[in-house]
């Protein structure tokens, strides 16, 4: 009984471990889906960083193209200024010669004017003056042409010009907006890291880590919103269930081991039950046969014949199977013990407790007014019977004189005062003369 407690205890304890476990578990499976949730937000968050770092990268890309095409503009503006400074030493040249050569001309005219005027001798010198007219004339008319292709091709710088100075200004424009995207992104970058620091405490190498390639923005958007609302459902977390969920693992653990333990001892003394049952059985057989046998030899000298019988309820579980008693005094009919008189039940009752002690004899016995409903007759067979037993010293209290007779010694009770009272005993010889 006391190990049926004992195991019943500790199976209590199992138990309310395997509960406690068990909330353990499902604190830690809330855990790990926070936490599992947590990483995922940490992905989007570090996806976000990704693209400002691209939208950075590309604005980088961006300004120094656009600082590329300033410094090509700034270098065909300096090309163009110096081509036009060239040009117009050039037609300021050109304007010098012009001008020599229409004085040139006046001066040509007026010698032919004078030639006109003058006689016949100078018909040589007017004939080298109009070679000489004609010759200026054609380089004055070369002269026209290459100012005319000169003007032109200031015309069309003048435009390059115009155009280049538009797309520098483009490009500054471009270049002052990609320099804010660039701050702004810088500080969307700068906002981003110190929130993946404060809400998942690891920076951004360590995210870098944990980047998802297939990652889907929008369903992520979505299962983020989804998991918010089934964190304001689960209300505060509590960071202590770790350290709780690692201390109970190890008490899981030793009980666990205790179980084990237990387990083992329990199959060894099932073990040891199941052999102690088949020892049992074989020997409460056996002595069961030799009290019937006894019984049925007792019953028949304490009643002067008849019969009695033991009988089991169940043969195959004698050890928890009730007893049946059939006795049959002289004269009567085969009956439970149950419908006897109150004399022949004592009877029957003696004559059971002394096959038993024949069985299995013990050093010592008290006997407590076992004959108070047996006759004198009945007594005289039960104390006589009594005597069989030399092994067994036997004390019977009673109150039957017919039993005192048989007795070796006495030891009785008075009271010779009020409220004192005072043991005697009587030694009674086997032979004695009266």
């Amino acid at each position: 009984e006391k190990r049926d407690r004992e195991l019943e205890a500790i199976d209590n304890e199992y138990i309310n471990a395997d509960k406690l476990i068990e909330e353990s578990t499902l604190k830690a499976d809330s855990l790990e889906a926070q936490i599992k949730a947590l990483e995922e937000n940490s992905l989007r968050e570090m996806e976000i960083i990704d693209e400002l770092r691209s939208k950075i990268s590309e604005s980088n890309e961006a300004i120094t193209a656009a600082r590329v095409g300033k410094t090509d503009v700034e270098n065909k503006l300096e090309a163009i200024e110096t081509l036009i400074d060239m040009s117009q030493d050039s037609i300021d040249e050109l304007t010098e010669q012009i001008d020599g050569k229409e004085e040139d001309r006046a001066r040509i005219e007026g010698y032919r004017e004078k030639l006109m005027f003058a006689s016949g001798d100078s018909a040589d010198v007017y004939d080298a003056l109009c070679c000489e007219k004609k010759e200026l004339e054609e380089y004055i008319g070369q002269i026209d042409r290459e100012r005319d292709e000169v003007v032109s091709e200031i015309s069309e710088m003048k435009l390059e010009f115009d155009r280049l100075t538009e797309e520098f200004n483009s490009y500054a424009d471009q270049k002052q907006q990609q320099e804010i995207r660039f701050a702004r992104n810088e500080a969307q970058l700068e906002a981003a890291k110190q929130k993946l620091l404060e809400d998942f405490e690891i920076n951004y190498a360590q995210a870098l880590e944990m980047k998802s390639e297939d990652f889907v923005y929008s369903n992520a958007v979505k299962e983020s919103r989804e998991i918010k609302n089934r964190l304001e459902e689960l209300g505060d977390i509590n960071v202590g269930s770790i350290e709780e969920f690692d201390r109970v693992s190890e008490r899981y653990g030793f009980l666990k081991e205790q179980r084990a333990d237990i387990t083992d001892a329990m199959d060894e003394l099932n073990a040891i039950i199941k052999d102690m049952d088949r020892t049992i059985k074989s020997k409460f057989k056996k002595n069961f046969n030799e009290v019937v046998a006894n019984f049925e030899e007792i019953f028949g000298e304490l009643f002067g014949g008849g019969t009695a019988e033991l009988r089991l309820e169940d043969e195959n579980n004698p050890l928890e199977s009730g007893i049946d008693i059939i006795a049959q005094p002289p004269g009567k009919k085969l009956q439970n013990i149950n419908l006897l008189s109150g004399g022949e039940k004592s009877m029957t009752a003696i004559a059971l407790m002394f096959a038993v002690l024949k069985t299995k004899p013990t050093p010592f016995c008290i006997l407590d007014e076992v004959e108070a409903a047996l006759d004198d007759t009945n007594i005289d067979r039960f104390a006589n019977y009594l005597r069989k037993f030399n092994d067994i010293q036997f004390t019977v209290v009673t109150h039957q004189k017919a039993t005192m007779e048989h007795a070796d010694v006495l030891y009785g009770v008075t009271m010779p005062e009020q409220g004192i009272s005072k043991v005697i005993s009587l030694k009674l010889g086997d032979e004695f003369e009266i």
